[in-house]
């Protein structure tokens, strides 16, 4: 596999970083198409859709971080264990694969339930369930091949996290339109494509990590604590974007279908860009494990990655906001519904860049072992602030308001974030404060 400790740090993250984003692109692409061909289909398709979405990807999420939590446990391990990590590997795969389960089984048949007590319409529910309960079932498989990607990840190998993830997107994107409009299965058949894109992915990372590479199925007992406490934080740190999602769509399903449907497409557009800061926060992730004593490469890599978004964040934005009533229309959106759309992007597209920074920084904060800090940064954005902003938007400015409180919670949320870390955050510009930092540190 790959040493990262001494390699060229720009060229470094810009490799690990294309591997992660062919990857998590694939996914993001997965969602987008998802959305074109159920506008397609019908606004109540796609507002079915867009509901269920966050009861789907908040645990999807949740077991994404389980699974990331592996790159930092065993990228820190690398130089003196790297013949020991796919028995250390497996050992964890058991353990949380079973979880995985067990959870998948609770959730088929509690989902009804639990968009009931969300107030999902009569119009959408029947949709919303099967949506969620296809992906359910489907999962385990999906975690199955995250735990395999991120041992490859750990061992400093990005490239099969992007193949095994555009395998997925591309049979879902073959298979969408099949089950969608053939079978004439709407909502409930763009969660069936997804659910067999998934089955794909699974073999294919299976033959890469045990046939192609042949390594063992054998695992080796070990103490995980370390592993364990990494969890709440990777684990929130990838959540704050459904929770966020999940949030924002109660309070907007007291409005229109059409302010749903316009929200979701808008929402997917715009979620391009931090898909970039996930996968350059997943290379710092890699970078900063195999790194975990060198202070210096750690913030020269983290100081590059920022550069590096900036700049991405300039272009995306700029042709963004030029673009974005063409986009509405190409994915059928007219009068509420693409008004709706382009309102989310004008007001919140010039806060993409904090949450760019935000989710980068707080990756580079759990390598550092700062992952209990990052949690509380974390639960405080999603679970007060959010809520907090929302309702005061909604009560005094009714849907507009609702994208202002989004707004001003990310914008509150950066602040809290880079006050409460300012140490770390300075020395990252301040070459001279390495060494005292260091000593902070440990």
């Amino acid at each position: 596999m790959r040493d990262l400790t001494e390699t060229k740090i720009p060229l470094t993250i810009r490799q690990l970083t294309y591997g992660n984003f062919v990857g998590l692109f694939s996914i993001y692409l997965l969602g987008l198409v998802d959305t074109f061909f159920l506008s397609l289909k019908s606004e109540v398709d796609l507002a079915a859709s867009v509901f269920a979405n966050p009861f789907v990807f908040i645990i999807l999420t949740l077991f994404s971080g389980i699974a990331g939590a592996k790159v930092i446990f065993l990228s820190k391990m690398y130089k003196k264990n790297k013949n020991n990590l796919i028995y250390y590997s497996n050992y964890i795969n058991k353990i949380m694969f079973s979880i995985c389960l067990i959870t998948m089984i609770i959730l088929y048949f509690s989902i009804p339930t639990l968009l009931d007590l969300s107030g999902v319409s009569l119009e959408l529910r029947e949709k919303a369930i099967w949506y969620s309960k296809w992906h359910y079932i489907g999962m385990p498989l999906c975690f199955a091949s995250m735990l395999m990607v991120n041992f490859l990840r750990g061992k400093g190998n990005s490239k099969y996290a992007g193949h095994t993830m555009f395998i997925s997107a591309f049979f879902n994107i073959i298979l969408d339109p099949i089950f969608i409009f053939y079978f004439n299965l709407g909502t409930e058949g763009a969660a069936i494509a997804t659910m067999f894109s998934w089955v794909f992915s699974f073999i294919y990372i299976y033959y890469i990590v045990y046939i192609k590479y042949n390594y063992t199925f054998k695992a080796k007992k070990l103490d995980i604590s370390k592993y364990i406490k990494l969890l709440p934080a990777i684990t929130m740190n990838q959540l704050v974007t459904p929770l966020t999602t999940l949030i924002t769509v109660l309070f907007i399903n007291q409005y229109s279908t059409e302010f749903m449907a316009g929200y979701g497409v808008a929402f997917r557009l715009e979620k391009f860009i931090i898909i970039f800061a996930f996968a350059i926060g997943t290379s710092i992730i890699m970078f900063s494990g195999q790194n975990v004593n060198n202070l210096k490469r750690k913030n020269e890599a983290l100081l590059y990655s920022f550069k590096l978004i900036s700049g991405l964040f300039f272009i995306f934005v700029t042709l963004l906001n030029i673009f974005v009533e063409d986009l509405g229309m190409l994915f059928k959106l007219e009068g509420e519904s693409l008004n709706t759309a382009v309102l989310f992007i004008r007001i919140l597209s010039g806060a993409l860049i904090i949450q760019c920074i935000y989710s980068i920084y707080s990756s580079y904060l759990t390598v550092m072992d700062k992952h209990n800090f990052v949690f509380y940064i974390n639960f405080i954005k999603g679970v007060v602030l959010l809520p907090i902003c929302l309702f005061l938007g909604d009560y005094y400015y009714q849907e507009i308001g609702l994208f202002f409180g989004l707004l001003i919670h990310y914008i509150l949320s950066f602040i809290i974030l880079i006050t409460f870390s300012n140490k770390y955050f300075l020395a990252i510009f301040n070459k001279n404060n390495y060494n005292h930092l260091n000593s902070v540190g440990n």
